[in-house]
């Protein structure tokens, strides 16, 4: 099955709103409005789910894929932390 990903930006207002229910939802307000996010990554009942992508940093070829991080083309052009 194949499913299509779209980058989106995400108001810094609904991040600040969802982070009064889940302290690990990021901050996106001032230069990291800019921020891109990819998703739909799954939904539940009405609620749609995205991951924030990370900008490549050196640090990121040395972390290894886990449950909560993926690396994109090896860490070279980021990860996404879901």
């Amino acid at each position: 099955m194949k499913r299509k990903l779209t980058l989106v930006k995400l108001d810094y207002k609904y991040c600040d709103y969802l982070r009064k229910y889940d302290k690990k939802v990021p901050y996106n307000y001032g230069a990291k409005e800019l921020r891109p996010f990819i998703g739909v990554l799954f939904k539940i009942k009405s609620f749609m789910y995205f991951a924030p992508l990370s900008s490549p940093k050196p640090k990121h070829t040395k972390l290894k894929n886990k449950l909560d991080l993926l690396k994109i083309d090896d860490g070279k052009l980021g990860i996404i932390n879901f």
